[in-house]
């Protein structure tokens, strides 16, 4: 800041080059270029959620590239107990065929697998939870040969 006398009167500046004119007109111009930023990052903030949004509708992969579109035909083991599948909030029913990416695809085979061997293990009466349950008396040694629990037979020859 620099003081100058001129007729009398002080005159104040805020920069030692500028005049007060010119200094004020750079920080309107500066107060004007940040809000020009402001509103472009909201935008851009707001056009890139959109996009992800509109991606993931079109069931586009995260590599850009929408995943090939496959039949894919939904087969389950006990309609009249499960008659269909959910996946993100979609529900896919027994006997119809679907065109799904390639992801869903594989999602719902999974699905019906699983579903599918839950199922045959319950009709035979041998709960999952039961084959973790079961007790093993198996040490195995650090070769690998079974040293306490049931050894395996062995056949005379």
């Amino acid at each position: 800041m620099a003081d100058k006398k001129t007729d009398g009167e002080a005159l104040h500046t805020f920069h030692p080059v500028l005049t007060d004119e010119q200094f004020q007109k750079a920080q309107q111009k500066a107060r004007e270029r940040v809000e020009k930023e402001r509103v472009e990052a909201a935008m851009k903030e707001i056009e890139d959620k959109e996009y992800s949004k509109e991606q993931r509708a079109a069931g586009m992969s995260k590599s850009n590239v929408k995943e090939d579109l496959v039949s894919y035909t939904v087969d389950l083991v006990d309609p009249d107990i499960n008659s269909c599948l959910v996946v993100n909030f979609k529900q896919y029913w027994h006997g119809h065929t679907y065109e799904v990416p390639q992801h869903v695809a594989d999602y719902l085979s999974e699905m019906s697998f699983r579903l599918a061997k839950y199922t045959s293990r319950e009709i035979e009466g041998k709960k999952d939870r039961e084959f973790y349950r079961k007790k093993r008396n198996i040490t195995l040694g650090p070769s690998g040969e079974i040293v306490a629990g049931s050894m395996p037979q062995r056949v005379a020859s």
